[in-house]
């Protein structure tokens, strides 16, 4: 009986134990005062319904996000990332992807987005905060030059929540084109342009995607896309005639992509209208080429300047 009395409190203090243990396991499991923040990411190539062939400009090629996540202050969380520069990585498909994160309630911060193509290597983005470009690595008519990003600034609320992040494109698409019976046109009297190349400048090459600013101090003079094939693409430039909406099909003849600054950035350094542009066409076959100087070409971020040509000369810009 004396056996049974002294056993018995021991057991009552190990059951406390063990349901003191399992209670706070399941607190730091739980994290009261954290929520689960899931990031809804597309780009706004996502909503690109046109049927159409024609890869160039849907941002087909870009597969890979990076993310960084910054407190209120511009730190750098490094905890939050699985790579050595404290940034998450991951696949970014066709249709976007969920980035979750667990956050502090009560807290303002800032998540900042980058998607490319990872076999891009002309861009560094080891720090979001200043992305540099080499533009030495960018060949004329690559669309895996293609990038978008966003910055989502936020307070974490009382609960678990889903946010929508929508990625714009820091640069201007520059397109030169010409329509396609003209093209063949050209082939009829001997001249067939197989491949081109850009040279622009000055143009920056590096980029705050925390801040969406480029850098006025950081600025390419010149700025060579180096010679690739014609790629057999067309692009659609849309008009108003008459009230009249007509979309006009030109195939491609050169394109690249330049990072400029967002239009409340006009008054920089470097300016939106490019005054220093040449675009050459080589007929590899005759080892012959054209070149064409091109002044006061307007660009801006996210938006598509295309210059159509005809046989004889430049007839439009839009």
């Amino acid at each position: 009986m004396k056996r049974h009395i002294t056993t018995y409190p021991l057991l009552l203090i190990l059951f406390a134990l063990i349901v003191a243990c399992t209670q706070q396991e399941h607190e730091e499991l739980e994290a009261p005062d954290e929520a689960t923040i899931t990031f809804s990411v597309t780009s706004e190539q996502t909503f690109d319904t046109r049927a159409s062939a024609d890869n160039i400009g849907k941002g087909n090629n870009v597969n890979r996000l990076v993310c960084a996540v910054y407190d209120v202050h511009g730190n750098l969380l490094n905890e939050l990332g699985n790579t050595d520069n404290g940034q998450l990585a991951m696949d970014f498909p066709t249709g976007g992807v969920n980035v979750r994160l667990r956050l502090a309630r009560g807290q303002e911060y800032k998540v900042v987005f980058w998607a490319s193509c990872a076999e891009c290597t002309a861009y560094n983005t080891d720090d979001l905060s200043d992305i540099t470009v080499d533009y030495s690595k960018m060949l004329c008519n690559d669309d895996k030059c293609d990038a978008f990003c966003k910055a989502e600034v936020f307070t974490v609320s009382s609960g678990d929540e889903t946010r929508s992040v929508v990625l714009r494109r820091p640069f201007a698409q520059f397109n030169i084109g010409m329509l396609e019976s003209e093209f063949e046109a050209l082939k009829e009297q001997g001249i067939d342009f197989s491949s081109s190349q850009i040279t622009l400048g000055p143009v920056a090459n590096a980029f705050n995607a925390v801040d969406n600013s480029i850098s006025t101090s950081d600025i390419a003079e010149t700025a060579t896309f180096a010679k690739a094939p014609i790629p057999n693409e067309h692009f659609y430039v849309e008009t108003v005639s008459d009230d009249e909406t007509i979309n006009t099909e030109y195939k491609y003849l050169a394109m690249c992509y330049l990072l400029v600054a967002d239009i409340n950035e006009a008054t920089s350094t470097y300016s939106t209208v490019l005054n220093n542009m040449s675009v050459t066409l080589f007929d590899d076959s005759k080892n012959e080429n054209t070149t064409i100087e091109l002044q006061e070409i307007p660009v801006q971020r996210n938006w598509t300047t295309n210059i159509c040509f005809t046989k004889e000369s430049l007839t439009n810009i839009y």
